[in-house]
């Protein structure tokens, strides 16, 4: 009950700040409302489970920072393939909405995916 009031505070008093921007500054205003978008979810999550004591959403899967064992040749040149497109994707998406609300998401998967690609070519250099 406690995270759910929190969370209804911080709501209220984000949306207050919308008063504050100037008619026209429509993406000053845009940030706020994508963040108590992202509040008003979290809110709905610790209510569901307040009154289930279930969670709403399963968590997220995390997905492998290191490479995987015993792939042969053929299958590491394939990941490497799959993981040079996945990060000309992320890299594209980067560059064209750098603002984006999941710019940081995106950057931390570029990342991963550039340690991955390292990783499977030193170890196809072996």
């Amino acid at each position: 009950m406690l995270e759910a009031e929190r969370l209804n505070s911080k709501a209220a008093l984000l949306s207050n700040t919308l008063a504050d921007f100037a008619d026209d500054d429509v993406a000053g205003r845009l940030k706020v409302v994508e963040q108590l978008e992202e509040i008003r979810e979290l809110w709905k999550d610790a209510q569901y489970e307040l009154k289930t004591g279930k969670q709403r959403r399963e968590p997220k899967a995390t997905k492998p920072t290191q490479p995987k064992e015993g792939l042969s040749e053929a299958e590491i040149k394939l990941e490497l393939s799959r993981i040079r497109t996945n990060i000309s994707k992320n890299q594209t998406k980067l560059a064209e909405r750098p603002d984006h609300k999941n710019a940081f998401e995106w950057q931390a998967e570029l990342d991963r995916l550039q340690s991955l690609k390292l990783a499977y070519e030193a170890e196809l250099t072996r």
